[in-house]
């Protein structure tokens, strides 16, 4: 078919012809509605049997009608939902341990540094970073006892800089069962340290 100026009454005619499909698609659109499409494919141009129009004109879908074309959608809609959470500001490690010490009433930051025998280098690194700086894990275990937080904050704080307790390590089972039972004060530290000694693990809170 040549080209030819398209009209209501040769529109679904013109576009069967692929010479005429650009002619059609700018016609549809300046003349109807803008679809509100992200792809367009082949099998869905135009349906025989439309159920909705625009403006009384002939329908032209773009990827609506096929359920692939509603996952299409979706997949897009998450897609774009999931760039929009990775843009926002995020809640890190630094932020829970600010969060917990407000929680708790902590205003001096070596009340913490020095209960946790970490340096004040260290816990200034820790709160000055961005999120990207992760301690060690032994270092989160000392900011629990010393923040003396619960089950759910300590494992909350773990998660924060990407741990979580193991059940198959000795060191992880007696540090959990200290935060279970409340224990943080200086002979809890020392208790925690020698069950570490005597399981040939590393002590936490004093030099070997």
């Amino acid at each position: 078919m040549p080209h030819i100026k398209i009209t209501d009454a040769n529109f679904l005619e013109c576009l069967e012809d692929d010479d005429n499909f650009f002619e059609c698609l700018e016609f549809w659109i300046s003349k109807y509605a803008k679809p509100s499409v992200y792809s367009i494919t082949a099998k869905s141009l135009y349906a025989e049997e439309p159920k909705h129009s625009y403006n009384a004109g002939p329908v032209l879908y773009c990827g609506v009608p096929g359920q692939e074309d509603k996952e299409d959608f979706k997949r897009y809609d998450k897609y774009e939902a999931l760039k929009e959470k990775l843009s926002q500001e995020k809640h890190c490690l630094k932020d829970e341990i600010a969060t917990l010490m407000k929680a708790k009433h902590i205003t001096k930051a070596s009340d913490v540094y020095k209960t946790a025998w970490m340096s004040c280098a260290l816990f200034k690194k820790i709160m000055r970073s961005d999120e990207n700086y992760i301690p060690d894990k032994d270092t989160v275990f000392k900011l629990c006892i010393a923040l003396q937080v619960t089950l759910d904050e300590a494992n909350k704080l773990l998660s924060y800089a990407g741990y979580c307790f193991n059940p198959s390590q000795n060191k992880d089972i007696i540090v959990k069962d200290f935060i279970e039972n409340k224990k943080f004060d200086k002979k809890s530290q020392e208790d925690i340290d020698k069950l570490l000694f005597e399981t040939n693990g590393k002590v936490l809170f004093s030099k070997e």
